[in-house]
């Protein structure tokens, strides 16, 4: 699982990198932008073990967030994390919220966006058990 959030980080970072150096160029008013060669790093994931349901997201100012399920450690539930990309490491990780109500699929997953500033606002369902 952590290769994968490893993976999948790499992916998103380096398509949000491209894309905002295509969209800087268009602005600028070239109209075929020419994308220098990339060098790709390898970032040690900062999910722990056992983790799930990466996101990530690219903030206005190019920083990148990754949020993430982690297992409690009593194996009670989760607890929903987020770090930010700061240069070649991640900062360390917050924990945002945990409990054992996060509704979650493959269609609904906690996630977080950022706000600019170093500011980001977290998403995530929460389940509901109702008796019949």
């Amino acid at each position: 699982m952590k290769s994968r959030l490893a993976l999948t980080a790499a992916l998103v970072i380096l398509a949000a990198l491209v894309s905002r150096a295509h969209i800087r160029d268009l602005v600028a008013g070239e109209e075929t932008a020419e994308l220098s060669a990339a060098t790709l790093e390898t970032v040690a994931s900062p999910a722990g073990p056992g983790s799930a349901e990466p996101n990530l997201d690219a903030g206005p100012d190019g920083r990148v967030h990754m949020s993430w399920l982690e297992p409690l450690a009593t194996g009670q539930g989760h607890v929903l994390k987020v770090a930010s990309l700061d240069g070649k490491q991640w900062t360390e990780p917050n924990a945002v919220r945990s409990g054992r109500d996060f509704f979650v699929n493959w269609a609904d997953f906690p996630s977080v966006i950022a706000l600019g500033g170093r500011r980001v606002a977290a998403h995530w369902l929460q389940g509901s058990r109702t008796a019949n």
